[in-house]
């Protein structure tokens, strides 16, 4: 059987994990699809990236999205607490994991 590599379609970003946390182990590659507002209910109870104010970029579990513009995401890390973020613009839910052997 032939398997093709891994492809990079339009909108869609990667993100390469420097220190393992959650599922995640260093040098992990996870490649994620754009997703605008209308498209975020999509994306619940699976690992998103949203962008914050000043530039900062948050990465969890989506858990909430209600209709008033507002995400709520889960960290990877144990113990950490849920971050509500307003008004993203948009989220990258992840959708490819390459990882290296």
């Amino acid at each position: 059987m032939t398997v093709p590599p891994p492809q990079v379609a339009p909108g869609q970003i990667a993100i390469t994990v420097a220190n393992g946390t959650g599922d995640y182990r260093a040098g992990d590659v996870i490649w994620c699809t754009i997703l605008t507002a209308a498209d975020f209910p999509t994306a619940l109870n699976r690992d998103v990236l949203v962008p914050q104010p000043a530039g900062q970029l948050a990465f969890g579990r989506l858990t909430e999205c209600n209709g008033n513009g507002n995400v709520t995401i889960l960290p990877p890390d144990t113990g950490t607490q849920s971050l509500s973020i307003a008004h993203p613009n948009w989220i990258a839910v992840a959708v490819r994991l390459v990882r290296e052997l």
